[in-house]
């Protein structure tokens, strides 16, 4: 459409403000072809993959970033953050380790309490008298 117009001699510039379209944007869906940015995320896509599953879906963002930087790609992590969202690609967070050191199952039983003050054998003390204490 932005084509048409500028064939029938409309400025390009009051075109593309006039549609809200960048001037930098029409040139280049006109001269076609794919971005630098765009060409070496074609080229990280597989690496990214590869590592993510190499590690078994436990690397993020910034490990991958890592590894391609150890492999001689440079690499951020925002830029790999990116990759993976767009592959779809999200990395397994473990659980917390929290540890377990009661065993409520054992069949030993149960120890009394024994700071727990058991009431008198003739029943609940007076009001405002605790028990065993003569009061």
């Amino acid at each position: 459409m932005i084509t048409q117009l500028v064939q029938e001699g409309f400025p390009t510039a009051l075109v593309c403000q006039t549609l809200g379209v960048s001037r930098a944007g029409y040139y280049a869906q006109v001269q076609g072809g794919v971005g630098l940015r765009e060409q070496q995320d074609g080229r990280l896509r597989p690496l990214v993959q590869q590592i993510f599953w190499e590690h078994k879906r436990r690397y993020g963002a910034r490990r991958i970033a890592a590894e391609l930087t150890a492999r001689g790609e440079a690499c951020g992590p925002g830029r790999v953050a990116r990759l993976l969202k767009q592959l779809g690609l999200q990395a397994i967070q473990p659980r917390s380790f929290r540890p377990r050191t009661t065993q409520s199952r054992h069949p030993l039983g149960y120890s009394p309490n024994r700071l727990q003050p058991e009431p008198a054998v003739g029943g609940p003390a007076p009001h405002g008298q605790q028990p065993g204490l003569g009061g």
